[in-house]
């Protein structure tokens, strides 16, 4: 039987993964199996967590100074790609969800190339307000959707 999330639960999953960031899944599975009365398996706690942007477990042995970090800042510190400044053209490696992906630069720039990097917004998307003018003609409040039919 297919495990039916709800909104309670879902909380009460961030809940404990805030309480005790340590905590493995197999036993936030076990919490959650007591409380429900469902069965909840570590890998459905891993997918759904992930799903609601919970971050990795850290581990006992997770170095202290990445305890104390972001998430893009751990990435940025285990890949080698440093986390780029508020307003600085980014390379492909450094983009996140909700960051502008329009190119920058000259059309025939040599790599690495940047993109634009800035915050799409609530909407979402893949450009920031200014880009997304750029390529819908109009900001709509669901300027995501193209203003005109695509065939």
């Amino acid at each position: 039987m297919k495990l039916s999330w709800n909104t309670e639960m879902e909380q009460m999953l961030v809940k404990i993964a805030e309480e005790d960031p340590t905590i493995s899944y197999r036993d936030r599975a076990k919490k959650m199996t007591a409380m429900y009365g469902m069965t909840f398996t570590k890998n459905s706690l891993i997918g759904k967590g992930r799903r609601l942007g919970i971050p990795p477990r850290l581990s006992d042995t997770t170095p202290k100074r990445l305890k104390k970090k972001s998430t893009d800042d751990i990435i940025a510190l285990l890949s080698g790609v440093p986390v780029p400044k508020k307003g600085e053209p980014v390379t492909i490696y450094q983009l996140r969800d909700g960051m502008c992906k329009w190119p920058s630069g000259k059309p025939f720039d040599r790599p690495p190339f940047m993109y634009c990097g800035n915050d799409t917004g609530h909407v979402g998307g893949s450009w920031c307000p200014v880009h997304r003018k750029v390529v819908f003609g109009r900001i709509t409040s669901d300027s995501a959707k193209p203003s005109r039919p695509v065939w």
